[in-house]
């Protein structure tokens, strides 16, 4: 295919073509495969990586093609590595000549010579050797690991694959990078690379690109407030979070898979540690479905302590976590999340809690830091109001269940759909 002027000019500077215009060919004797047989003559780089390489760069002015031909070389480290060997060339060079050596072609023995001729004969030979090494065949890169190319995709190790799907990933998301770069600079935030100068290899590339991808995919996250309302009534909700983000904005902090800072750590990738992993994505992918049962009337409280002091808890923020199991039990058996995020109280339960509640009267309540208050029901018919709303929302949640396709939960806050 015919090249565009800088992509010839990238070309001939790693030395891929020739200055005639024409590719350098080169004779591989060492084979690709144990066993195999040497590639012998041709290209330095086929015809067929170098087009993939080229079309990797989808910029108008072809500016990132300087960059993906010098990390398909094996960038700034195999530069290193070129000038490391350079040096032990240099320091073998000068032995031999010292110590006496064999020439490999000739066969002749050569008389050792001082030192300073030996380093004189180095300041004339050493141009020859840095521009053989300057960028090396399939050959030499294997044997010194030296800045040069292979000849065939997928490259030495994948390099060439791994710089373009880096590439390919970074140049996709590019204009949103330079979004993200102006919110983050009106924050007070860091910004990110967006010139090939400022990143040092592929893989910090692709680095880049997933924190651009998260970064949205976050800002997406955040308002991705999913739920099926089940129940409703003047006493009590019941709905389903599908999303991470309604987990968070209907259900109680305490509760793991509701917890902001849970919430906060998937959104930046930082679930290692254990208290905030993935709470949510890790019950919901095990096919568990929260439902959230919210009182809008008075419901009892009781007294209790959380890292030393003491507090006042009620039964306004339950929540059920259904699996294929506990779905076809009585709803009076399901065992709820209360605010202290116990899962030991069952529905039958808190129907009983509510029922004794007018005639509530507890002697601690006079010991203890803090009080329940008065009762919260003037009567057992108002308890029973609330109990038969609680009736209604379960067999309610019972019957949607076992018609609800737990796929439509969304699993993966960062999944961008």
């Amino acid at each position: 295919m015919p090249y565009s002027e800088p992509e010839i000019a990238v070309l001939k500077k790693y030395r891929i073509m020739n200055p005639d215009g024409s590719l350098r060919t080169v004779d591989l004797r060492q084979p690709t495969q144990a066993g195999g047989n040497p590639p012998g003559p041709g290209p330095l780089v086929s015809p067929d990586a170098v087009n993939r390489l080229l079309k990797a760069d989808t910029t108008p002015d072809k500016s990132w093609l300087d960059w993906l031909f010098f990390q398909a070389g094996g960038g700034q480290k195999a530069k290193e590595a070129t000038a490391d060997a350079l040096r032990q060339i240099r320091d073998r060079f000068i032995d031999e000549r010292t110590n006496g050596w064999t020439h490999p072609e000739t066969g002749k023995y050569q008389p050792p010579v001082p030192r300073e001729q030996a380093e004189s004969r180095w300041v004339a030979a050493g141009p020859k050797f840095r521009d053989v090494l300057a960028v090396c065949d399939q050959d030499a890169v294997k044997r010194l690991r030296t800045f040069g190319y292979f000849r065939d995709w997928p490259g030495n190790a994948n390099i060439y694959q791994n710089v373009v799907a880096a590439s390919t990933s970074y140049l996709k998301f590019y204009p949103k990078l330079k979004q993200m770069n102006k919110e983050m600079s009106r924050e007070g935030g860091e910004a990110l690379p967006e010139t090939p100068d400022q990143i040092p290899t592929w893989e910090r590339m692709g680095e880049i690109a997933k924190k651009v991808e998260r970064y949205f995919a976050s800002k997406k996250a955040r308002g991705d407030i999913r739920e099926e309302t089940i129940y409703d009534d003047d006493a009590l909700t019941a709905l389903a979070p599908l999303t991470y983000a309604a987990a968070v904005k209907y259900g109680y902090d305490l509760w793991p898979w509701a917890s902001r800072k849970g919430f906060e750590a998937a959104l930046s990738g930082e679930t290692t540690d254990w208290r905030f992993r993935d709470e949510w994505k890790g019950h919901t992918q095990r096919g568990s479905i929260f439902v959230y049962l919210t009182f809008k009337v008075p419901v009892p409280a009781w007294v209790t302590r959380r890292d030393g002091n003491w507090e006042l808890k009620d039964l306004t923020d339950l929540a059920l976590e259904l699996s294929k199991d506990n779905m076809r039990q009585n709803p009076d058996a399901w065992v709820v999340f209360d605010q202290e995020n116990r899962n030991t109280l069952t529905i039958g339960q808190v129907k009983e809690m509510i029922m004794a509640e007018p005639k509530r009267v507890d002697p601690a309540d006079e010991e203890s830091p803090i009080k329940r208050g008065a009762n919260v029901y003037k009567d057992e018919a108002e308890a029973q109001h609330v109990v038969n709303s609680l009736d209604r929302a379960t067999s309610a949640v019972k019957r949607w269940a076992a018609k609800f396709d737990p796929k439509k939960i969304k699993s993966d806050v960062l999944t961008l759909d």
